[in-house]
């Protein structure tokens, strides 16, 4: 690399040789450092293993510069190659997304000839995108399905879970004998317990809140991301449609 820096080419130069060396330098490190930024905003993952291969060919680069042509190397083969190898592989089959639900109608729930609702069909166009295998898991109340969740057990949970997130649907929450209800829950239970107009007067308004999808830390980002685009392209407004006839329902 010395003889090359000392060669007739750089001595034509205008300036120095160790300032071209320099100035090569900090190319790579500027490089470096928008392929590092746009990996990390990348929404797609093969796009974001490609330019982080791009990040080792770029710091594999800057070695070669620094007179360190075996660390080179060893980026370049162990970085670039064998990384985004892995990667790939990895993307081929990334795995199984369990996913946990409490019935509640018109979000998730089995009616006897396969799986409905609008979480349900979410999930389902996302595991499909991301190329998951779904693995569907029901729970009898929200205590274990959210314990399961705490614990990864499950990677998503759905069913009538509310609180902060992409909204899925909106919701009122109310007290009635002494328990916490959502308002298709509480529906459900009024249908399936035979209430009266009588049991309705001891309902309690408590206040409003929306549905959400929730989703364990490592792919919690990635379902939410999801959401939006469906949002944006306007497919999430054809999954709403479709159970509630064109519009989002407002419940009372």
């Amino acid at each position: 690399m010395d003889a090359l820096y000392n060669s007739h080419i750089y001595k034509s130069l205008p300036f120095k040789a160790g300032e071209e060396k320099m100035m090569i330098e900090i190319i790579f490190l500027w490089i470096t450092v928008i392929l590092a930024i746009a990996t990390i905003y990348q929404r797609k993952a093969v796009h974001a293993v490609l330019l982080r291969a791009g990040v080792s060919i770029m710091a594999a680069g800057s070695y070669l510069v620094l007179l360190a042509p075996d660390v080179a190397i060893a980026e370049a083969m162990i970085g670039s190659l064998l990384g985004t190898f892995v990667y790939i592989l990895l993307l081929k089959n990334p795995g199984t997304l369990v996913v946990g639900y409490v019935p509640v109608r018109m979000l998730f729930d089995n009616r006897g000839y396969g799986f409905e609702g609008i979480q349900y069909e979410i999930i389902e166009r996302f595991a499909k995108e991301q190329g998951f295998k779904l693995r569907i898991e029901r729970f009898q109340d929200m205590k274990d399905l959210l314990y399961a969740l705490g614990h990864e057990m499950i990677d998503v949970a759905c069913g009538p879970i509310v609180g902060k997130g992409e909204r899925i649907l909106k919701t009122k929450l109310y007290k009635f004998k002494g328990k916490m209800y959502d308002y298709l829950s509480l529906q459900d239970l009024f249908n399936m317990r035979g209430y009266s107009l009588k049991d309705a007067k001891d309902i309690e308004y408590i206040t409003d809140t929306q549905y959400i999808i929730e989703a364990a830390p490592h792919i919690k980002n990635e379902i939410e991301n999801f959401i939006r685009n469906l949002k944006h392209s306007g497919e999430f407004k054809s999954i709403l449609s479709k159970y509630l006839g064109g519009k989002e329902e407002e419940q009372s």
